[in-house]
């Protein structure tokens, strides 16, 4: 840290989901009133803080949940496509609030282009966001006005829109209770090849998310004046203990002065969900996300932060440790506006060893935390040993492994912690012995083809297998994927399998409290079933019921001969969520068999609720 601050601190070619996640937040370091009551002729009254957001069509508006699909779910995105949408913000509340509208990504698959290079879709999509309440009358006229306003690349994390909101009883025409934003996101027609993904390869996909953040803003006064609440929506962690801060339940936003999440003293704060935290800067030129102090943890298993900036400082540090502070990142997005200070810790501190930043995860943009610039004599690294970086454009994703045989990826499985990423970086062949996946880790393919024996996973561990295309075509009757006696949570995501002489997945056995999610996956030639869910409970004639099963967004090639395409046996209906499956047999035979009805849902309503459109 430099001197002057060492005092302190598809696209699945057809897809664009979109998450909403609005929230009100009020700092742990202050008390509020909850209630009201009367005293004579004096009344003390709480005030409360309350934004909603509205999707506006003409004269209707809609609330805007975090179910919301802003975007044409079967958008066919390609050059030249455009995507409007107009936004309500507006302040519902008795107290005035500072508001920000952030564009981001949830989630991210990259692709290989038919060049056979790697690429991210989010580099080829604009977006900006143009104030007020606009109409257009042709693609070319709503194209041009973002490009007004200065439409950048989704990759970015754009900013969307941000201000201050008034209690309607207060406000005026140039202090506004309510504002109206239209979001512009559209593939320029100069896009080529570059961003054509081959076809066999895994599609690329984008999650974006758009987070709308309130805080409060210094507007009502007290008896000494209206800066009574400029620190609000800080989350100042300084009471012994253990904590967890839920960003998918508490996005947080606020003063940065001294982190908008704090920990100090011994205190150990775990940062979960997939929410926004995003720093305001200070007066004193500070917008940290998070720091840690005085024997603090933190402990970030996700999100996305930002900050929010007007100066011209060259020096922001967003993520930050200093006397005896202590930050683990184990995953989450970063992106700082001056990238070389993404992650810092206090000289003295960092030369002592008394406060650390250890990277197990994470993307970065334009910083890379293998080679940080923030300490003396260096670049130093903040990863952990055994961990690795991997490059995409400007942003920098850190993973236990990048494996290239079948025997790494055994040893790489061995080697993992909870929460690890594994990355394939080739065509791998599986073998007998290294084939099982038994940790609570994620496996990205990045698009290469796993071949062989079939992949098992097993124990109770919660894992995730994306990207990858499976072509398990062998002379036994052999399924590309085994799922076999666990309690876990079990993800295909981004997915190809073809080419397979038995059910494509399986997953059968006790699999009491099993979970089994398929989402953006496409499935071809297979000898019996797609995806084959039977749940027996240990070996008997009984069935248990406490398994759930999510099949969404798939494509489903023509129906294995004579054999049903999908079939889930014995699992409570109510555990069996599916949508937006699409088949290419007008019949395809979807057999359900669930323990509460007898003997099945018909093929009729099985196809209606595969193909439902959500």
């Amino acid at each position: 840290m430099t001197t002057k601050k060492s005092t302190k601190r598809a696209l699945l070619s057809s897809v664009l989901a979109t998450v909403l996640c609005a929230a009100m937040l009020i700092g742990t370091t202050f008390a509020w009133f909850t209630d009201s009551v009367t005293s004579g002729k004096n009344k003390i009254v709480a005030g409360n803080l309350d934004i909603e957001l509205y999707q506006v069509e003409g004269s209707t508006e809609t609330p805007v949940t975090a179910d919301t699909n802003l975007f044409r779910e079967d958008a066919l995105w390609e050059p030249g496509h455009v995507e409007v949408v107009t936004l309500k913000m507006a302040n519902l509340g008795t107290l005035a609030l500072e508001y920000a509208l952030d564009i981001s990504i949830a989630n991210e698959t990259a692709g290989t282009n038919a060049a056979g290079d790697p690429f991210r879709l989010s580099d080829y999509i604009q977006f900006a966001a143009v104030d007020g309440n606009n109409t257009y009358a042709t693609r070319e006229q709503a194209i041009a006005a973002a490009e007004a306003a200065g439409s950048t690349p989704i990759s970015q994390l754009a900013a969307g829109k941000s201000g201050v909101l008034y209690p309607a009883d207060k406000a005026t025409a140039e202090n506004p209770a309510l504002e109206y934003v239209t979001l512009i996101v559209y593939m320029p027609e100069t896009v080529g090849n570059e961003a054509n993904y081959k076809t066999g390869t895994t599609a690329p996909t984008i999650d974006m998310g758009i987070s709308l953040l309130a805080t409060q803003t210094p507007y009502e006064a007290d008896s000494f004046d209206q800066k009574y609440d400029d620190k609000a929506g800080e989350l100042n962690f300084t009471e012994p203990g253990d904590y967890t801060v839920d960003l998918d339940e508490t996005p947080a936003y606020g003063n940065g002065d001294y982190g908008v999440i704090q920990a100090q003293k011994d205190v150990t704060v775990n940062i979960t969900g997939s929410g926004a935290v995003k720093a305001q800067e200070s007066s004193d030129k500070y917008a940290m996300a998070v720091a840690a102090y005085e024997g603090g943890t933190v402990n970030i298993y996700g999100g996305t932060y930002t900050q929010e900036i007007t100066g011209s400082d060259e020096q922001y540090d967003m993520i930050y440790a200093a006397y005896g502070g202590n930050i683990n990142i184990y995953g989450g997005t970063f992106k700082s506006v001056t990238p070389k200070w993404t992650l810092n810790v206090r000289d003295a501190d960092y030369q002592s060893g008394a406060s650390k930043i250890t990277v197990y995860g994470g993307t970065f943009y334009k910083y890379n935390p293998a080679q940080s610039d923030t300490e003396p004599g260096g670049p130093v690294s903040y990863v952990a040993d055994g961990y690795t970086v991997i490059q995409n454009g400007d942003w920098y994703t850190v993973v236990k492994a990048a494996v290239d045989s079948a025997e790494a990826l055994k040893d790489a499985i061995a080697s993992a912690n909870d929460g690890d990423t594994i990355v394939l970086t080739k065509d791998i062949e599986l073998t007998t012995s290294a084939r099982t996946i038994d940790k609570n880790i994620t496996f990205d393919a990045q698009g290469n083809t796993i071949s062989g024996v079939p992949m098992y996973i097993g124990s109770t561990n919660n894992v995730t297998v994306k990207n990858a295309v499976f072509d398990n075509a062998k002379g036994t009757k052999e399924s590309c994927v085994y799922v076999n006696n666990t309690s876990g949570i079990n993800v295909f995501e981004n997915c190809v399998f073809e080419n397979t002489n038995w059910d494509v997945i399986q997953m059968t056995g006790n699999i009491e409290g099993a979970q089994l999610v398929v989402n953006n996956c496409t499935f071809a030639n297979a000898a019996q079933r797609y995806i084959h869910v039977e749940a027996l409970e240990n070996g008997s004639p009984d069935y248990n019921t406490n398994v759930k099963v999510t099949i969404t967004n798939n494509t489903f090639g023509q129906n294995p001969t004579g054999n049903d395409a999908i079939g889930l046996y014995y699992i409570a209906d109510a555990g069996i969520t599916a949508y937006n499956n699409t088949f290419a047999s007008e019949e395809p035979t979807i057999y359900i068999c669930s323990a509460s009805i007898s003997p099945s849902i018909s093929q009729e309503d099985a196809i209606a609720m595969f193909t439902a459109k959500k």
